[in-house]
């Protein structure tokens, strides 16, 4: 067995496990919804259970083929926590609590790192916003508003700037913990190179701390805006719920087309405004 055949066998394991487990959940759902008898429902869960089993199974197989290696096995661990970390963002803008900016900035940092770990390299220190160029950031801030100290321009800038931050370590604080549970949860002969959960828990605490020391500065500094900044976060999850509901009326015909238009264009018009309200917060009272 070549190393690329070993390597894309473990991801295409991985994808029908997860599709696996998806579909498990919609069990209890089955059982209470009184409209499946239980022996239908016990058969078809006892049967996902031993798919589950035989593709965890066939992983391990895959992750100790002496064709794989102890560097490859490495990267298709990583790999396989990043992308977990990836579909975090995505669920996370599907329910509203992520803009489509923020997605693909995050996203992208997840693709670096995944390059980096194809390559054989370690996990780069940064991803989203390099040091340096904060560094670089400040400096010109302050140069320009030493010149012009009351600019519209750079106060914009500035709240525009802390805004897109927030949102962006926010995610990455559930993305981080979601991940430290998932290796938490995953048993001890999965992990078939000992060091590699040691690494990667290091990495994300890192990181989780490093979020949650961002988001600590802007509610010391703005608490006011951190509040809005979740209640705002509430409300768009709402707004995504109810466009869901909207949607589901006007295909099962309850609503007409033009009159779930017109709602839908009403959500979307409260969701964009949202987006402009915890800037607002941050502007300073007179």
């Amino acid at each position: 067995v070549r190393i690329s055949t070993a390597v894309d066998g473990g991801k295409e394991h991985e994808g029908r496990l997860q599709a696996k487990r998806k579909a498990m959940r919609l069990v209890p759902e089955l059982r209470r919804g009184g409209m499946f008898r239980e022996m239908v429902v016990e058969s078809l869960e006892a049967s996902y259970n031993a798919a589950e089993q035989d593709l965890r199974a066939g992983i391990n197989a895959l992750r100790q083929h002496p064709a794989l290696g102890r560097d490859e096995e490495l990267k298709l661990i990583t790999g396989g926590f990043l992308l977990a970390e990836k579909k975090t963002y995505l669920e996370m803008f599907e329910g509203g609590q992520l803009s489509e900016k923020a997605l693909k900035e995050l996203q992208h940092s997840v693709e670096l790192q995944l390059d980096s770990v194809r390559s054989g390299k370690v996990l780069p220190p940064w991803t989203l916003t390099s040091p340096a160029w904060f560094a670089v950031e400040r400096a010109l801030v302050k140069g320009i508003e030493a010149v012009m100290p009351r600019s519209e321009l750079i106060q914009t800038y500035r709240l525009q700037t802390i805004a897109a931050r927030y949102e962006k370590h926010w995610a990455r604080v559930i993305a981080s913990e979601r991940v430290l549970h998932q290796l938490r949860d995953t048993p001890e002969h999965f992990m078939t190179v000992p060091e590699v959960r040691h690494r990667l828990e290091e990495q994300y605490r890192t990181w989780n701390k490093r979020a949650r020391a961002r988001l600590d500065e802007v509610a010391e500094q703005y608490p006011q805006y951190a509040t809005k900044v979740q209640q705002i976060m509430a409300l768009r999850i709402c707004l995504q719920a109810e466009e869901m509901a909207i949607q589901e009326l006007a295909d099962l015909e309850v609503l007409p087309d033009r009159e779930a238009r017109s709602l839908r264009d009403e959500v979307r018009a409260n969701l964009r405004r949202l987006r402009q309200k915890a800037i607002e917060e941050l502007r300073p009272r007179p």
